[in-house]
């Protein structure tokens, strides 16, 4: 089972869209019925205020309203260095029979333009509960955070960083087969991650 928690982009459209692009990346087991998640994404009867700069990741909010659209969960924006659009992380897990291979799931859900020399770097991060604290705890230094935190090193998800650029905010760096792609927070935004990654290690850790 996942544990999930959803964002977006902008317009209605979108809701749908984001569905999909969780289907792509195989992160929506949800721990409720498909159609009642179908059903949410259409009428937002559940839907909660959401603020930009909320530091705090609550994690009974089930439905938010952002952009005209319905997003699940609570989650982060950010913005794709090079985007004028922003983007909404997700925050999930994944229980494997094998416990060593269960896993925490981030992604950056923003669709990739054509144009995007760098479209092909998918946005996300399946990591182990370990490297997942240890993520959530660089995240929450926020501008104290005065080294590159390295994420993971190679492998099928490239190479992943996590620094802190004045002038940016926190910036998730992910660079594969030469290519390169930036996704940025607020601090603010980043901290309320951190609350969402601790989350889903304590649902994780309880699944188990």
């Amino acid at each position: 089972m996942r544990d999930n928690g959803i964002g977006g982009q902008k317009g209605g459209d979108f809701a749908w869209i984001e569905f999909k692009i969780l289907l792509r990346y195989s992160v929506c087991d949800m721990k409720i019925p498909n159609f009642f998640l179908i059903l949410c994404l259409l009428f937002p009867v559940f839907a909660s205020a959401w603020d930009a700069d909320d530091e705090t990741f609550d994690p009974t909010v089930f439905e938010t309203i952002i952009d005209g659209a319905s997003r699940l969960g609570d989650p982060s924006p950010f913005i794709r260095e090079g985007y004028e659009e922003r983007g909404f992380t997700h925050v999930g897990f994944t229980k494997q029979e094998v416990s060593a291979q269960s896993t925490v799931n981030l992604t950056f859900i923003l669709m990739p333009r054509d144009d995007d020399p760098a479209k092909t770097l998918g946005g996300s991060l399946f990591i182990s509960s370990k490297t997942a604290t240890k993520l959530s705890e660089a995240l929450v230094k926020g501008d104290e955070l005065t080294r590159a935190h390295t994420i993971t090193e190679g492998g099928w998800m490239g190479d992943w960083t996590l620094v802190y650029d004045a002038a940016k905010g926190m910036v998730f760096k992910q660079a594969k087969d030469g290519l390169e792609a930036q996704f940025i927070l607020s601090v603010p935004a980043a901290k309320k991650l951190a609350g969402a990654l601790e989350h889903s290690i304590a649902s994780l850790a309880a699944a188990e």
